[in-house]
C-alpha cells in the first residue's frame, strides 16, 4: 500500500477573510506547503479534499454563512500551497473528507 497525503479544506474561500500576519490560521500555510513539496519530491501523492457546497444547501439555513460554493474560486485549494498538475483535487459535498 502506497502512502498519500490528504489536505482537507485548506480552501481559498476559508482563508480569504483572514488577515495576513501572525494569525494561527496563516502560520500553518508555509509549513504545509514545504511538507507537500517534500512529499512530491519522493513521489507521495497529494490529494486535496475540498468543500463544494450548493448555494441553497441546508447548512446555510441556520447561522453558517455561505462559503465554498461550487463553481466559485472559494472551492479551490489555497494557491499558497503551490498546487501542481500531479495533485488530485476532489470536490466533496459533505463535511467529512472520508465519508
Amino acid at each position: 500500500m502506497q502512502p498519500s497525503v490528504i489536505v482537507v479544506d485548506m480552501l481559498e474561500g476559508n482563508y480569504e477573510h483572514i488577515p495576513t500576519g501572525d494569525r494561527d490560521e496563516r502560520k500553518i500555510i508555509p509549513l504545509v506547503r514545504d511538507f507537500l513539496k517534500q512529499c512530491r519530491r519522493i513521489s507521495i501523492p497529494v490529494i486535496f479534499a475540498c468543500d463544494s457546497f450548493l448555494e441553497n444547501d441546508f447548512i446555510f439555513q441556520s447561522r453558517m454563512k455561505p462559503h465554498a460554493i461550487r463553481g466559485t474560486s472559494g472551492v479551490r485549494p489555497l494557491s499558497a500551497l503551490d498546487i501542481e498538475d500531479t495533485d488530485i483535487i476532489l470536490e466533496k459535498r459533505r463535511f467529512s473528507a472520508f465519508f
